[in-house]
């Protein structure tokens, strides 16, 4: 109700912004903000779209071909999409996800976190932007592992900690950020089986933590491991 109201007292094709940001296009302002687009074909060209998970692998977004409305939506959604100002995913495998479902887009800028913040604290980034510590693993020292990054469903921590458990017994510690989204029970349900599989090794981060804090926690990893889908 917010979002609708915001839109319907600055009328964003009459203002003299150079563009609108929209990080993220999913529930609760998907069906919304689709319309808005489609009445107001001016407004595409100075929109970006920056994308997120919700996004693409939340149920149902995008559109999955999976029968007749599906496919109505998608048809409908592409010319809209193609005509953005921009789209930008973090990584190319999302944008061409995108692509799977809207087709041919030549509108795509890749998104990066602050190069200057990273190497601020240490962490290095080369010209694909792509990070690494510059540094070899610290051999001889308990090898602090990181795994998942928010306390999520989609980042699948009990097969995780299933594949993990084999180490269990090797000199490691287990860092598992759990901070976000704050108001989430799940990250409970994840500390107390991950304690159950690794004790005292299991170290879950269940607030928010600065900036400075978390890159210096990251300058201290020597092994990073995702489960998403």
């Amino acid at each position: 109700d917010y979002f609708a109201e915001f839109l319907r007292e600055i009328d964003y094709a009459r203002s003299d912004s150079a563009c609108l940001i929209v990080h993220g296009l999913f529930y609760p302002l998907d069906n919304y903000f689709w319309k808005y687009l489609r009445a107001r074909p001016a407004v595409c060209g100075k929109t970006a779209w920056i994308i997120w998970g919700g996004d693409l692998y939340v149920k149902g977004m995008p559109p999955r071909i999976t029968g007749i409305k599906s496919a109505i939506t998608s048809l409908a959604r592409g010319p809209i999409v193609r005509r953005l100002g921009a789209i930008s995913t973090l990584t190319p495998g999302d944008f061409r996800f995108v692509q799977s479902y809207y087709g041919q887009c030549n509108n795509y800028i890749r998104a990066f976190y602050s190069f200057h913040s990273l190497e601020k604290h240490g962490i290095h980034v080369n010209e694909m932007g792509d990070l690494g510590s510059g540094r070899d693993l610290r051999t001889g020292r308990t090898t602090r592992v990181l795994v998942g990054n928010s306390a999520t469903e989609s980042n699948n921590h009990s097969d995780l900690f299933e594949l993990l458990k084999k180490f269990k017994d090797n000199d490691m510690e287990i860092i598992c950020p759990l901070g976000y989204p704050t108001y989430s029970d799940y990250k409970e349900r994840v500390a107390k089986k991950g304690s159950d599989y690794f004790g005292t090794k299991f170290t879950p981060i269940l607030d928010k933590i600065s900036t400075v804090k978390y890159y210096d926690l990251l300058n201290t990893i020597d092994v990073l491991v995702f489960n998403h889908k």
